[in-house]
């Protein structure tokens, strides 16, 4: 503990400072009763943890240019906290990194598959976030098709990973996100054994551990429940990693015979009790699961920041706060676009 103590301690005291930044319910409510995007772009311009990237955005800004500009928000206060991170601390951003790169990768690509004609400007990027990609995010902003994509992407682990499915008839957005997603997980989980060590690999191993069994137990339920997937498919998509829930129950849960029989051995097994607080209806809602899993994130995040105070579960705990603060005013715009009131708009980000 004392050397986590000399390690984390003015890690700790800057990201208590930077969560004091963080919207709170009056924020929201502020949020919830304005008019228009406008009205919202302005908003953003003049509070403190979004000017910064804000300030030199044009008044006339599409809503797919400030969505963007949110994204990098994020990304500047990754970077303020890797430039103040000791050099065991950067060993384990330089991996968590790779996150945020491929959320960029995905956003150009959307802009491909969506013919979308938005102009991202790399310049805003912080300067040491640009430096540590290992691709050229300005090359890639330009790209209007997947063979451009792929002649700027040449070389590198994207690529390789990518290029199967080029040969695919009708791979969709959806196909390529995935197999970056994947990806991502298998890389964390594959490095944070080189880089971590003691408390903060237990802690970061439990997070991820449960976030990757979580997010197979959804994709398992939605592709027999709303998408009619194949069980080769399901075994394909899955997130090749087991933590509590190894590889014959993950079978198991795939060659179940009904959605009945799926929940009643998911019930016994280790997240049978988080997932028991789920009503019947709720188990029907895709929104419904999908908020479960956020919550169930949320509190396991939290918990580790409290039991690991000097470590990085306080940092990866802020990193999830955030963009989930991201999220919801990404949720908050799309519903002032649509026009609508307060208590709905607040019910939507509440979700």
């Amino acid at each position: 503990m004392p050397n986590a103590l000399m390690t984390y301690s003015s890690m700790a005291a800057k990201i208590k400072a930077m969560k004091g930044r963080l919207l709170g319910e009056a924020d929201y409510n502020t949020i919830a009763s304005m008019q228009s995007v406008q009205e919202f772009f302005s908003w953003l311009k003049m509070t403190p943890s979004y000017n910064k990237v804000f300030e030199r955005a044009s008044d006339a800004m599409h809503r797919g240019e400030i969505e963007k500009l949110l994204q990098l928000a994020l990304y500047d206060d990754y970077a303020r906290i890797y430039t103040f991170a000791g050099p065991g601390q950067r060993r384990f951003l330089k991996v968590y990194f790779k996150r945020y790169e491929i959320q960029i990768i995905k956003t150009f690509l959307r802009f491909i598959f969506d013919h979308r004609d938005i102009t991202f400007d790399t310049s805003l990027i912080p300067a040491h976030f640009s430096q540590q990609s290992s691709v050229n995010l300005l090359e890639l902003s330009r790209c209007k098709n997947l063979e451009q994509f792929f002649e700027v992407l040449k070389g590198s682990i994207y690529a390789t990973l990518l290029s199967p499915l080029r040969d695919i008839e009708g791979a969709s957005l959806f196909d390529y996100e995935l197999s970056l997603d994947i990806y991502f997980f298998r890389y964390l989980w594959k490095q944070k054994d080189k880089v971590l060590k003691s408390s903060e690999l237990k802690a970061i191993t439990k997070i991820y551990g449960t976030q990757i069994d979580l997010l197979n137990i959804l994709w398992i339920y939605r592709s027999r429940r709303f998408y009619n997937v194949d069980s080769g498919r399901m075994y394909a998509n899955l997130i090749p990693i087991h933590y509590r829930l190894n590889a014959a129950f993950i079978r198991r849960l795939i060659e179940c015979a009904s959605l009945t029989e799926y929940l009643e051995l998911l019930g016994k097994s280790f997240y049978g009790r988080a997932l028991a607080s789920i009503e019947q209806s709720a188990r029907d809602s895709d929104d419904a699961l999908s908020r479960i899993y956020g919550q169930l994130m949320k509190k396991l995040r939290r918990m580790a920041a409290r039991k690991y105070p000097y470590s990085l579960a306080v940092i990866d705990e802020y990193l999830f706060l955030r963009e989930e603060e991201i999220n919801d005013l990404t949720t908050a715009m799309e519903c002032i676009r649509y026009g609508l009131d307060a208590s709905q708009i607040l019910s939507y980000i509440r979700k």
